[in-house]
């Protein structure tokens, strides 16, 4: 898939863990309601997801939002709980690992990723509307391994 270009509602279930959070999002980009959110280890902003090295997953956004030059403006996330995210390269069997993040609206495995960056758990592998797609307990990841 490509990254998102407009806001995307998503199917959310087991919201009772859900938290939220917010961090100064990146200078002069867009980022969509629904979208994967990453930190960029090197600038300690938020960035829509990408399969990037140093980048870790944070969340899901919840509210568009544009940001430009010398951006303030904090970008606010959820996670804690699961949604449902269109994928590439899942197999049944794969419950229980760690999904990547593709781009900012689909993940995948270790496997077909380049630089492995974390979303959250597999729960469930489920085709909705004739797309594949997969449950993903959201969790959140700092910039840096302990």
């Amino acid at each position: 898939m490509t990254a998102l270009a407009a806001n995307r509602m998503r199917h959310v279930r087991n919201i009772d863990g859900v938290k939220d959070g917010a961090i100064t999002g990146v200078d002069s980009d867009e980022f969509y309601t629904g979208g994967m959110l990453s930190l960029s280890a090197a600038a300690s902003t938020v960035i829509p997801s990408s399969d990037t090295a140093s980048e870790r997953g944070v969340g899901v956004c919840i509210e568009r939002v544009t940001t430009g030059t010398s951006n303030t403006t904090k970008i606010r996330f959820e996670w804690g709980h699961e949604e449902w995210f269109a994928h590439t390269g899942l197999a049944a069997g794969q419950e229980g690992k760690d999904a990547v993040i593709s781009d900012d609206q689909t993940v995948t495995d270790a496997a077909a990723a380049s630089n492995d960056v974390p979303i959250g758990m597999i729960t469930e592998i489920e085709t909705i509307g004739g797309v594949a797609g997969a449950w993903i307990l959201v969790g959140i990841f700092s910039g840096t391994n302990a």
